[in-house]
């Protein structure tokens, strides 16, 4: 395994990674390979945090459909009943299709925008262009993106079909604010985390000055490209993964850290195979695996459920 490991660190240029593997429930190894700076060369840790961008998107729909379990949302109700009239700026209006998206489209990426045709291609990673045309002297936060987003016009008539969708899942995160009457990572440590056992993860910073002390350093794969800063003061060219966009912004989709520990903790407990009780019901399981009745997804081999992507294999899904 461990030649196997340096021969795929070595084909993508990883600097570091690490490994936890687990069966029945039971960890059996964790290790970590490399480094965790390219600069300092101090070896990787599997307490080491890590970014693990649309990982948390499983995270967010397990939470959705917890709160499912407790008769706090309805899949099938209009997304647009649970958010605040805040979400919108004064005097402004849905657009076309807006109110009919679902919760349960949410989860399967069929809200009906398609960053491959959309004019903003995907607004979560626009964030300056979003904050110049909101007039703001910041970054945009999830709120804002989602307020101006909800305006504009969307590709697909909602349910239609497939495409994944980081604004969505953004909306999901403002849905279990609204419900709970926490913030999405409050929510997410108290019906998900906490009850796996999970305490180091947390939503990372976007500025290498702000992250916790046993965070990895970040390196783009061409160390000497440069791209516009979210940020208006400081330097304006930067390292993609330093300020390439708003982290801040991005939590119920993209925004965790987390270490591969905590990683494997979650899983064991969504499938129910460690010591404490399941996070979710056999139904809200199925759930997450079931294939949507979808366009995109009627033949395929493979399939968006809700907050993880299923594979048919010789064993089933």
């Amino acid at each position: 395994m461990k030649e196997l490991i340096k021969c795929f660190m070595s084909e993508h240029q990883i600097a570091g990674l690490t490994v936890a593997l687990t069966n029945d429930g039971k960890l059996q190894v964790a290790e970590g390979f490399g480094v965790r700076s390219e600069a300092t060369r101090v070896p990787i840790h599997v307490h080491d945090l890590i970014r693990i961008a649309s990982l948390a998107k499983p995270i967010t729909a397990a939470l959705v459909l917890r709160l499912r379990e407790l008769d706090k949302i309805d899949l099938a109700q209009r997304a647009c009943a649970y958010l605040p009239a805040s979400s919108l700026p004064k005097g402004a209006s849905l657009a076309s299709h807006i109110e009919t998206i679902t919760v349960r489209q949410l989860l399967e990426h069929s809200g009906g925008w398609d960053r491959s045709v959309s004019s903003w291609r995907d607004p979560m990673f626009k964030n300056r262009e979003l904050s110049a045309e909101l007039g703001l002297n910041r970054p945009a936060t999830a709120d804002e993106i989602i307020g101006y987003m909800l305006q504009q016009p969307l590709d697909t008539l909602p349910g239609e079909r497939y495409a994944y969708s980081n604004l969505g899942y953004s909306i999901l995160g403002r849905i279990v604010e609204a419900v709970t009457g926490m913030s999405y990572a409050v929510a997410a440590e108290e019906y998900i985390l906490r009850p796996a056992g999970i305490v180091d993860m947390q939503l990372g910073k976007t500025l290498p000055e702000h992250r916790v002390a046993n965070e990895v350093s970040y390196h783009y794969w061409d160390a000497d490209e440069r791209t516009e800063s979210v940020f208006l003061t400081g330097p304006q060219e930067v390292c993609w993964p330093d300020g390439g966009f708003y982290l801040e912004s991005m939590d119920a989709h993209g925004g965790w850290i987390a270490n591969v520990l905590d990683l494997s903790r979650f899983v064991v407990a969504l499938e129910g195979l460690g010591d404490s009780p399941a996070l979710l019901s056999e139904e809200s399981r199925q759930l997450m695996l079931e294939r949507p009745d979808l366009k995109h997804h009627d033949k395929d081999d493979a399939w968006y459920g809700m907050g993880c992507r299923v594979r048919r294999s010789e064993h089933g899904t």
